[in-house]
């Protein structure tokens, strides 16, 4: 979204519920930054991963950029978003599978 480097990101709930998450970018900067949130985020419980805020991101002033300029930041948003997203996902399998236990 906005960017010509591509991300892959996998995202997976573990046994403790806990989320999991691994990434690669044919950047090396986006993959750098992209590790920097894998690192912050990896191991983490659902809402603590749905509670950080892009705005977060744009305190943290990747590479010295003015807090106006937003050409790095967009990778951090960008991948944070798809991390929510993913939690999301995992988050719902998780709800429908122990659903289908109970009944």
């Amino acid at each position: 979204m906005g960017c010509t480097t591509q991300v892959w990101l996998e995202a997976r709930m573990d046994g403790e519920g806990r989320m999991r998450f691994k990434v690669d970018s044919d950047s090396e900067i986006t993959k750098g930054f992209s590790s920097c949130l894998i690192w912050l985020l990896d191991g983490a419980a659902p809402p603590e991963v749905l509670g950080v805020a892009a705005e977060d991101l744009a305190a943290v002033n990747v590479a010295g950029f003015p807090s106006k300029v937003r050409s790095r930041v967009n990778t951090w948003h960008n991948v944070l978003i798809g991390m929510q997203k993913k939690t999301m996902d995992c988050v719902g399998e998780r709800e429908k599978l122990l659903q289908s236990l109970l009944r």
